[in-house]
């Protein structure tokens, strides 16, 4: 309880430094095993969301607090039109990342164990679409790992691929939002990164999952069959992988100190 007042109270004293602020209003929600969702949201601003722990003050996650709400006037073409839960009162996910499907109007965000289906219209979640059943890994690595892509849509096929924090590759049909094939990685015992990246044409998808110990795979799928054509095994750590369409090569960075390097794949045969 200490804790939780003194979280409270440094946000109190973040908000109230700004004298110009409007009206902030802070909601305390407790969740599963003693952990407590604060959410912060001044009028009119971003909603910023605190998870506490009950073990440990610094285990408590924190996001930007928003003071300079110029940019969210209601004129203009950018502003801000809609706070949405996520996760709510029924279930949802800490979004890790976000793509559009263009040809129904539909926005996936995924985190964690799911994905949400958002009406890009009405701005309303219409489904909770459950990826995995677990998944191994800490929030500070999650947050850590921005720059990973967990989500891709193929526009082709009107498909949505999700590379789990479980080392799984899901492909959901956009038409019925279900989901139509789950690729595994059955060698991944230690998860530590995973991300996608696909061609111009959207005919094949690259997908690598990093092991912290052991294998490092490259995974090349089919994107109108769903199933995986290919896998090559590294040895070193997979930070970051890019199409380069124009010369239909696949680029691919690696760590292992101090033998890091940068593979360019030719990927057309």
């Amino acid at each position: 309880m200490k804790k939780t007042f003194f979280l409270l109270a440094i946000i109190w004293i973040s908000i109230n430094s700004f004298s110009q602020d409007p009206p902030t209003y802070i909601q305390q929600d407790t969740l599963s095993q003693g952990v407590i969702l604060i959410t912060v949201q001044p009028e009119g601003g971003l909603w910023s969301k605190y998870l506490h722990f009950p073990d440990s003050l610094e285990n408590t996650i924190s996001a930007t607090y928003h003071s300079d709400n110029g940019g969210l006037q209601g004129i203009g073409e950018d502003y801000l039109i809609s706070n949405m839960n996520s996760p709510d009162n029924f279930g949802g996910c800490l979004p890790l990342d976000a793509c559009y499907n263009s040809d129904q109007n539909k926005l996936y965000f995924y985190g964690g164990q799911n994905i949400i289906v958002v009406d890009a219209l009405t701005n309303t979640k219409i489904k909770e679409i459950t990826v995995s059943e677990t998944f191994n890994y800490s929030f500070a690595t999650m947050l850590s790992r921005k720059e990973s892509h967990y989500l891709v849509y193929n526009p082709q096929y009107n498909k949505v691929f999700c590379a789990t924090l479980s080392a799984d590759l899901v492909v959901i049909d956009c038409n019925t939002d279900e989901i139509v094939n789950v690729i595994n990685s059955p060698d991944i015992f230690n998860f530590h990164s995973t991300s996608l990246a696909m061609d111009l044409d959207g005919d094949f998808l690259y997908w690598y999952v990093n092991d912290t110990y052991t294998y490092r795979h490259l995974n090349k799928v089919d994107c109108l069959s769903n199933n995986r054509i290919l896998q090559r095994l590294f040895t070193a750590g997979i930070f970051d992988i890019v199409c380069d369409n124009s010369d239909e090569i696949l680029y691919l960075s690696t760590y292992c100190h101090p033998n890091d390097k940068i593979h360019a794949i030719r990927v057309n045969i």
